[in-house]
């Protein structure tokens, strides 16, 4: 039986002087003496009632100590409300910590309980023993230790539950941040989609109503800029917000993507140029490279014309074919408005005259008829003129209609 408690003294020396330490936060001078007052009287159950007291304020004692423990500090409780990784390590520890306390306990708690079994075996030796192998010198104090001992194991276990269920929610939590940029991701793609879906709903069944051709372009083209400017603004807002740092990550980024996508930069370039240098509007009929058409429409990345056939191959007729055409052809391209300077145009038209016929007065009838019929388009044509050249350079003014003679070979 010596042998036995030397081996348990060897064996759990290191964690009673843990205990020792943690013990002398703890009063457990009143209940050592409700022991000895129990051991001197047999029978009695006011002392029972008065220990079950004691140890219920003992333990309360003891869960105030652990709370400080599992408690965080304030840049802990900081780091557990931004950072889960950083707060699962803390709490990883925090629990291994508990569960090491736990054992210790444990260990403690049956080396004695072996010496509480030498005072029911050998009850005659108390204090003052002759046995260097007693770890305490009197059955009361003994009873005490055994006590105080059970109700940390106690206080423990309940600590150690409530910590494990918070590893727990903490380790779910950090599956849901995981899985959070993809949630985040189909939740804006949906959002996405039903902005996409609401513009196109209300250009298609509302504002195509518009009869007046001119205003009702107008109002489309003003209400899905509008809605994709908004959109637009929206995630970047929502990106700042998240990620304060992204313009250092955009710049290599946009450099990245005006390598690999040079041909829609280009694009959005001319969609810009379009506007900025007023190069033709909407209704303008220009040519852009071999191409000639009316213009239908002018988007970011293409702009559409109505095409119109040119002699030879064709007439100056519409041929129902609609060309889309990327507005980078505007940088490379040679570009001709003929509505630029006025929607006019000036058409010469041959008269043959024999050589027995009164030239003169047959220049003098078509100058007239000239002037009836072209003199009010001739004036609007300059007013047109005068206010589309303002921001050019021009010496000459627009030239009202007039007959020029030659002589036929």
């Amino acid at each position: 039986m010596v042998y036995r408690l030397l081996l348990l003294g060897f064996l759990s020396m290191w964690s009673l002087s843990a205990y020792a330490q943690e013990a002398s936060k703890i009063d457990t001078r009143v209940l050592q003496k409700l022991y000895e007052e129990r051991l001197a009287s047999t029978g009695s159950t006011l002392h029972a009632e008065q220990i079950t007291e004691e140890r219920l304020a003992i333990r309360k004692q003891i869960e105030a100590e652990l709370q400080k423990l599992v408690e965080p500090s304030e840049e802990e409780a900081e780091l557990t409300e931004k950072e889960i990784p950083k707060a699962l390590d803390r709490q990883r520890t925090l629990l291994t910590t508990l569960i090491e306390r736990f054992q210790e306990r444990k260990a403690d708690l049956s080396v004695l309980l072996a010496e509480e079994e030498q005072y029911q075996s050998q009850p005659n030796i108390g204090t003052g023993s002759t046995d260097t192998f007693r770890l305490s010198t009197s059955h009361a104090g003994l009873l005490t230790t055994i006590a105080v001992t059970q109700e940390r194991i106690t206080v423990l276990e309940s600590f150690i539950v409530l910590q494990q269920s918070r590893l727990e929610t903490l380790q779910w939590e950090q599956t849901l941040e995981q899985f959070a940029f993809f949630f985040d991701t189909g939740k804006y793609l949906i959002i996405l989609f039903c902005i996409w879906l609401f513009e196109k709903l209300v250009r298609t069944t509302i504002l195509i109503r518009i009869h007046n051709v001119g205003r009702r372009y107008a109002v489309i083209k003003s209400f899905s800029f509008l809605v994709y400017l908004i959109t637009i603004l929206w995630i970047f807002s929502l990106i700042l917000s998240k990620q304060p740092g992204i313009f250092a990550s955009l710049a290599i980024v946009g450099a990245g993507l005006a390598i690999s996508l040079q041909d829609v930069v280009k694009d959005i370039i001319g969609w810009m140029m379009i506007y900025q240098s007023n190069l033709f509007d909407i209704g303008d009929r220009i040519s852009l490279g071999n191409h000639t058409g009316e213009v239908m429409n002018i988007g970011i990345f293409h702009t559409k014309l109505l095409e119109i056939g040119v002699p030879p191959e064709g007439v100056l007729e519409h041929t129902g074919k609609i060309l889309s055409l990327p507005n980078a052809y505007v940088l490379t391209q040679p570009l001709t408005n003929y509505n630029a300077s006025s929607d006019f145009m000036k058409v010469e038209m041959q008269v043959t005259i024999t050589f027995e016929s009164n030239w003169k007065k047959a220049e003098a009838v078509l100058s007239e008829v000239l002037a009836d019929e072209t003199d009010a388009y001739a004036e609007e044509e300059g007013k047109q003129y005068s206010r589309r050249t303002r921001q050019l350079f021009s010496k000459s003014e627009p030239l009202k209609s007039r007959v020029l003679k030659t002589i036929a070979a």
